[in-house]
Order: C-alpha cells, then structure tokens, then sequence
C-alpha cells in the first residue's frame, strides 16, 4: 500500500466517543517488524500494512496481538461476509411508539419525548446483531466493518478464537483484524459453520489455499 492510499474503510473501525479522542482516527501501529496503519474502536480493531505517516499515540494493540495464538482455521471472504451483513447498523420507524415518542412534561428534568424502545428518537438503530462461531460468539456487525477493510482482491481469511473472553483474531496477507467476544448471545443466534481448520503451531505469512 501507497504512503497515499490509507483506505477510507479504516474509519468504520474507528470510536466516534469523543471522550476517547486517540481512538477517533487510524494511527500506526509497529508489529511483526512492519508498519501497519491500525484502527479500533475499543471493541474492534483492523490495521493494514502501511509505509506512510500516522500519528504514534495509539494504544497499544501490538501488546494484545502478540498474547494471542495463531488463528486456526481458514474461511472464504465471500459467505464470511454474507453471514456477517452490511456493516452499517440498520434503521427503522420505532414499533413501539411508531415513530412517535409521547412527551412527558416534568419540572425536574424539563420533560421532552419518551420511549423505552428509542430513548425518545422516534427510530430503532441496530447495536447487536449477534453470531457463533468456533464455539464462542461475537457482534456480526463488528465482523463485517473488519471485513469491509479487506485489500480487494482477498478471498480467504485466516481465523481463530482461543477461548470465550479472548478476541477473534483474522489474518490475510497485509491485514490483520481482533473483534472482541460476546459473553452471551441468544440460542437463536446463527452460526458460521464452513471453516477448514489449519491447525495450530507458527504464525503464519499468507492463508492457505482451499481446494
């Protein structure tokens, strides 16, 4: 990647919490002796290869990585991503109160527009959209703004998942991805089945290859 192609798909991995302002914008991050432009939001992290300039006061995601084992199992980019959706949380007209919050009109708080289902908006906004995979869970709405920063041109991933409050972990050639686990999630929920284990052992510098 060009010191001038910082990919605008970073930003999907950024916070937009401006009380956490060195999480609002990609910054370098240094590991496996290369230099990767990274991006997080406190529950997701993405970071591509990157020979550019980035601002270095980062947290420190190399630390988090490095604890983690290599992934170990190998997944197609194509029904990974249908499973995840689209990485922008959707919207609807509130059911509760159909878009219309009723006021409430109290001397302590000034009063204002109420509704448990929107906080008063009159729309829902989608937070979780919940999934299974290798014997944990995850929010697929984190999965799919990791996937949307893909280099085009990848068409599998590599993954793994140590145990229930360790992160996912995800690798490609040039791009690396870590979504924090769910500590719970639905009996409803789906689960992402088609992965080819590669087993455990090295890191690895490029997926293998499905037949």
């Amino acid at each position: 990647m060009s010191a001038h192609a910082l990919p605008e798909s970073l930003l999907l991995c950024c916070s937009t919490d401006n009380t956490r302002p060195n999480l609002l914008t990609p910054f370098l991050m240094v590991y496996e002796g290369a230099r990767w432009a990274a991006a997080t939001n406190g529950h997701l992290a993405a970071a591509l290869t990157f020979d550019g300039d980035l601002r270095d006061d980062g947290p420190d995601l190399a630390a988090l990585l490095k604890a983690e084992p290599a992934p170990t199992h190998m997944v197609r980019v194509t029904p990974l991503s249908v499973w995840a959706g689209t990485p922008y949380p959707a919207e609807s007209i509130c059911k509760a109160c159909n878009g219309h919050p009723p006021r409430s009109y109290c001397p302590a708080c000034g009063g204002g527009p109420r509704c448990d289902g929107c906080d008063g908006t009159g729309r829902w906004r989608e937070s979780l959209r919940d999934g299974k995979m290798l014997g944990g869970a995850l929010n697929r709405i984190l999965l799919s703004k990791a996937i949307a920063t893909l280099p085009s041109g990848i068409e599998m991933v590599e993954v793994g998942h140590q145990e229930a409050l360790h992160p996912y972990i995800l690798r490609a050639p040039g791009w690396l991805a870590a979504i924090m686990p769910l500590r719970g999630v639905n009996d409803d929920a789906p689960e992402f089945t088609s992965l080819l284990a590669i087993g455990s052992g090295q890191p690895r510098t490029s997926p293998a290859v499905l037949p």
